[in-house]
């Protein structure tokens, strides 16, 4: 029963930090796409025709002035800050002493950089998002960064129901924490990287352990996850008194039941079994929340990163091939904008109600791959096939988009499928069927498109 309350926690937790890594990574993701846009954008070699308001207009887009997100700016090689998000005219500042611009300046391969967190003018805290800009010759010519107040991390935060005396943190790499609920003055911009805590949690990218918090001096047990290609480390922490609180009055419960009535041994059997069978369906029922998204009612991504591995080794071992179908929703930000986040919902539910329509086999498996993007793996699948398949769910979609009294976003479907090589991963299969659905992206969308041949591949490249 100890065993069990404690792995039924951990399940939780890691529910808990898997939603909120998941939030973290996208949320980041779009930021730094709207830096590497301002860099992009720069290279316009009309940006010095145009008015200040033009050009402020051409290097950035709107999610630089959604809620949480701060200024994007950027800075030249000798640090002055050029041009400004919020400002068609920059105003003087310097940032050359800047973590980031120092990062950046060293090493000309560091890519995207989380800087640490620091206190702006309108005492906001915040952590920078930064990209090196390059000179034509390669050279280094400034950083391109964008800032993410800390308020959104801990609005986060601030949703999960804690039990008294557990703790959920965000800190970078090097221990340095930039979010905790519940939130101790003092704690943040704090480095804790020598902590045996933090030390623990670096062995690898997910994980649990027991420990004495530093901070408070609290027995937790702890499960982290790293937030995916970002040097962040998620982190929460039970306290064992609420842990095992269930398990400690059980098992007095059942020692004075024991004590008192020891020759009840036929009622007590039954008891336990009823007891037994009561945990074994709560078991299960955790266990189909865990392989299961809740909207759509596909897998997860858990389960179809785990069966994707599976059928791939099979088709290997068999010499079959193995179908991926990767299914997108076109022009999803736009139809939430214009019809809101619950209608997005209802309209990625409609979609998913189509992907298990038109996928008919038992050994097929649908899953909700991430966000408005949907995945259907194809066991001894030929191209041809999946694309028959591709095609009944695309029609599918339209036909239930035009039928309904809400307009549904149209998908776009991208198609592969490999007979494993000895040297071939499961990666190069879904790499595969994502270059596929970028290409039906590209020819216009609400279509599907197989893996391109030998040719067509030349032919792309040249």
């Amino acid at each position: 029963m100890r065993q069990t309350d404690r792995a039924t926690a951990l399940r939780s937790a890691e529910n808990i930090i898997s939603t909120i890594s998941a939030d973290l990574a996208r949320n980041i993701e779009l930021f730094d796409l709207s830096v590497q846009a301002a860099i992009d954008n720069l290279k316009n070699p009309d940006l010095d025709r145009v008015s200040d308001e033009t050009r402020q207009l051409i290097l950035f887009d709107r999610s630089a002035t959604a809620k949480h997100l701060g200024r994007i700016h950027v800075a030249n090689e000798q640090g002055r800050v050029i041009f400004d998000s919020r400002t068609a005219t920059a105003d003087p500042l310097d940032v050359s002493d800047r973590d980031y611009f120092q990062a950046h300046k060293s090493n000309l391969d560091l890519g995207l950089y989380i800087g640490q967190p620091f206190i702006t003018s309108q005492h906001y805290t915040v952590i920078s998002i930064s990209r090196r800009l390059a000179k034509p010759d390669g050279s280094f010519g400034g950083v391109a960064a964008g800032m993410l107040r800390l308020d959104y991390v801990q609005e986060l935060f601030n949703r999960v129901n804690l039990d008294a005396g557990s703790a959920l943190t965000l800190a970078l790499s090097d221990g340095t924490m930039l979010a905790r609920s519940p939130y101790i003055a003092g704690v943040i911009g704090k480095n804790f990287g020598g902590s045996a805590i933090h030390q623990q949690a670096l062995l690898g990218k997910a994980g649990n352990f027991d420990a004495l918090a530093g901070i408070d001096g609290l027995k937790r047990l702890y499960a982290f996850q790293r937030v995916e290609a970002l040097p962040l480390l998620l982190m929460i922490g039970l306290s064992t008194d609420q842990v095992f609180s269930h398990w400690r009055g059980e098992a007095l419960y059942f020692g004075a039941i024991i004590l008192m009535l020891a020759l009840a041994t036929v009622s007590l059997a039954v008891f336990a079994a009823r007891e037994l069978r009561r945990r074994a369906e709560a078991e299960r029922r955790l266990t189909t929340l865990a392989t299961t998204d809740s909207l759509t009612g596909l897998f997860n991504r858990r389960s179809f990163d785990a069966t994707i591995e599976k059928e791939w080794k099979r088709a290997k071992r068999e010499g079959t091939p193995l179908a991926l179908l990767m299914i997108d929703a076109d022009h999803f930000k736009a139809y939430n904008d214009q019809h809101g986040h619950q209608a997005g919902d209802k309209a990625l539910a409609s979609i998913a109600a189509c992907v298990i329509a038109s996928s008919c086999e038992d050994t097929d498996l649908a899953a909700r791959y991430g966000g408005e993007e949907f995945a259907v793996l194809l066991p001894n699948t030929t191209t041809d096939l999946a694309v028959r398949v591709g095609e009944r769910i695309r029609a599918s979609v339209a036909y239930q988009g035009t039928s309904d009294h809400l307009t549904l976003p149209t998908v776009s479907i991208g198609v592969a499928s490999h007979c494993p090589g000895d040297m071939e991963e499961s990666d190069s299969l879904v790499a595969a069927a994502d270059r596929a659905l970028y290409e039906a992206k590209r020819q216009g969308r609400n279509r599907v498109e197989p893996q391109p041949t030998a040719e067509k591949r030349l032919t792309l490249v040249a």
